[in-house]
């Protein structure tokens, strides 16, 4: 297979090639954003199939060394928020609109019940978007503990784990297919010292913030970074 005759596994559009890497072995689709092992894909044929050069601070990161340990943060917002405001803007006010109607007219029961899961929709979308403006991920590590927080807004997703309890740290690729295409989106997972037991830490990041927090976290905790089932490929 030549390397222009590469399609992406997710979405089956055509890599081009400035979106291939042959120093890392990869390949990220321009379409849905998807990443391929070029290594896997050619049987070890492509060139810098090893170990993935160090990540680079990416974009809307921050790393700080503190008294005790060290504190990586992460910025929810990216342009794609105000088309999710945009659209938060349509459906709340249509919302608005009907109830105002209904409420004015003497609608029936059953005209102001209907909207409800709408309504629910509206409030949970509408709180993520003002959550995208304002929070920020705070990762840290103090005193062999490590904590994830999303603040200011409460969030799910909080955790606090024993860092001496964590074998290995790795990123996953997560997948969602919707009525406006294909959206990719990565995650970093722990594996806990029972071999079995595994933890998100993070989700939602795009993919040199997953692999940066994975390279920071496991310099400071001392983990040798090995190959994990799942995860993104590219790591040795």
């Amino acid at each position: 297979m030549s390397l222009t005759a590469l399609k992406c596994p997710s979405c089956s559009s055509a890599i081009r090639e400035p979106d291939i890497d042959l120093s890392r072995g990869l390949a990220k689709c321009s379409y849905c954003g998807s990443v391929m092992n070029l290594t896997a894909s050619f049987g070890g044929s492509a060139q810098g199939g090893g170990k993935r050069e160090p990540v680079a601070l990416p974009k809307r990161m921050t790393f700080e060394k503190t008294l005790h340990g060290i504190e990586i943060t992460r910025s929810w917002f990216t342009p794609v928020v105000w088309a999710l405001v945009f659209f938060c803007v349509i459906w709340d006010g249509f919302l608005v609109v009907w109830y105002a109607m209904a409420f004015t007219a003497g609608a029936p029961m059953i005209a102001k019940l209907f909207p409800v899961i709408h309504v629910t929709v509206g409030l949970v979308l509408s709180y993520y978007a003002v959550a995208s403006f304002v929070n920020k991920t705070h990762v840290t590590l103090e005193r062999g503990i490590l904590r994830i927080a999303h603040r200011p807004l409460p969030w799910p997703g909080a955790r606090e784990l024993a860092g001496m309890s964590l074998r290995q740290l790795f990123c996953k690729e997560h997948i969602s297919r919707g009525k406006n295409g294909v959206t990719v989106t990565y995650e970093l997972w722990a594996l806990h010292d029972d071999g079995s037991t595994k933890t998100k830490l993070a989700a939602g990041m795009e993919l040199e913030q997953a692999l940066y927090l994975e390279q920071e976290l496991e310099k400071a905790l001392g983990i040798q970074d090995r190959p994990q089932p799942g995860e993104v490929p590219g790591r040795a």
